[in-house]
């Protein structure tokens, strides 16, 4: 009896260790960082931000990476369709209600939106 007693708290014991184990490693995967996404966000936030500046930045939060690695997400991103280049560059492509209005406008007096986009074209060939 004494013998089925001891198995007992054994397995009780073996159970609190198991059980704070997994406690530990489910907290250290929480502190984990994941790498490409903070360079994700980090560039959806800069868009314009060359590899070597996303790099030093993320170091002096404590991540560090290579800037290959933050090139090949930077071009990741761009695949996907995440990141179309830097904002600042070209136009903004924001239309207002009353600019969408103007929009519509042209179009019906040109005789619809084949004629606009056909002027549209000429109007790129001269720049």
């Amino acid at each position: 009896m004494a013998k089925k007693k001891a198995k007992k708290v054994v397995a009780v014991k073996k159970a609190a260790v198991a059980a704070s184990e997994s406690a530990v490693v489910e907290e250290s995967n929480a502190d984990r960082v994941n790498k490409s996404k903070r360079v994700r966000d980090y560039v959806s936030a800069n868009p314009g931000a060359m590899p070597r500046e996303v790099a030093e930045a993320l170091k002096a939060e404590g991540v560090i990476l290579s800037t290959q690695f933050v090139s090949q997400i930077k071009y990741q991103m761009k695949l996907a369709g995440n990141l179309s280049g830097d904002k600042s560059k070209r136009g903004s492509t924001d239309l207002t209600a009353e600019e969408l209005v103007l929009v519509k406008t042209l179009a019906v007096q040109l005789g619809g939106e084949n004629k606009l986009e056909q002027a549209l074209e000429l109007l790129k060939k001269l720049r």
